[in-house]
């Protein structure tokens, strides 16, 4: 009887070591697979890192408010002066006769040609 109980704390005993083997190398290969995570996400920071202070070195080239005041100001003088070409082209040419009679006002355009009429 004491031999048959010392054989199953035996196999108990030796039951519980590979249990205990198992969970060591299964819990080894995490702590590795771990390690080698860490590993790459330590690299990763370094990585994002440097590309943030290249970031912050470069500095953007916002254009002047007066620089593109400008463009918008030279774009308005453009329109204005059509305006003005445009009001010019409407106003009505006089004629003035050197002597005395009748003078019939025309409205025309450039290059246009008045019609004769006879008072």
């Amino acid at each position: 009887f004491i031999t048959q109980n010392i054989s199953d704390q035996n196999d108990a005993t030796l039951y519980e070591l590979q249990r205990t083997k198992v969970e060591h190398n299964a819990l080894a290969k995490k702590i590795e697979e771990n390690e080698r995570l860490l590993e790459q996400a330590e690299r990763d920071l370094i990585e994002a890192q440097q590309r943030r202070d290249e970031f912050a070195q470069r500095q953007l080239q916002h254009p002047s408010v007066d620089s593109t005041l400008d463009v918008i100001r030279k774009q308005i003088k453009v329109q204005e002066q059509l305006v003005e070409e445009l009001l010019a082209r409407r106003t009505p040419l006089v004629l003035k006769s050197p002597i005395d009679g009748v003078v019939v006002q025309l409205h025309g355009r450039a290059r246009e040609v008045g019609l004769r009429r006879n008072v």
